[in-house]
């Protein structure tokens, strides 16, 4: 991180210290920063007190990672030509078409949610055939803790 962050000084990118514009501090920095997280991480079975409400859905971000990770983008695109036929609904273009470029970026967020749902559907069980495991659709854990019980 220190070497980063000294990189990142001593070679400015266009608007500064922008890690985003320096591809190697930003490398270090990040490579840093993981090493800590991972150095620092506790070891738990369930998440702790409040927390466990949370358990079923990080317990499926994290057997899904790859398949989030590669399939938001399509789900993203794949929302503008579903949402794209609201212009078409008589009386909103051109009297409300302010109203509705505003709520495109909302609209869009919520609708990428249940197409990631149906790739993580689709598509997930491959992270568990390649990680030799039984394919599962949705892993939220919920039997690895009826068993522990």
């Amino acid at each position: 991180m220190a070497f980063g962050l000294w990189w990142a000084a001593t070679h400015p990118g266009h608007d500064g210290m922008d890690l985003g514009d320096i591809p190697l501090a930003q490398a270090f920095w990040s490579f840093g920063f993981c090493v800590l997280l991972l150095r620092i991480s506790p070891q738990w079975d369930s998440l702790p007190g409040r927390l466990a409400r949370y358990d079923k859905i990080v317990t499926l971000s994290n057997s899904r990672a790859v398949t989030i990770y590669l399939w938001h983008e399509m789900a993203l695109v794949a929302s503008i030509p579903l949402l794209d036929p609201l212009w078409k609904i008589p009386g909103v273009w051109p009297d409300h078409a302010d109203l509705l470029t505003s709520l495109y970026p909302p609209l869009m967020f919520l609708l990428v949610w249940p197409l990631l749902a149906l790739f993580i559907v689709a598509v997930g069980w491959a992270e568990d055939v390649a990680a030799k495991r039984r394919p599962r659709l949705w892993p939220t854990g919920a039997g690895k803790r009826a068993r522990r019980e």
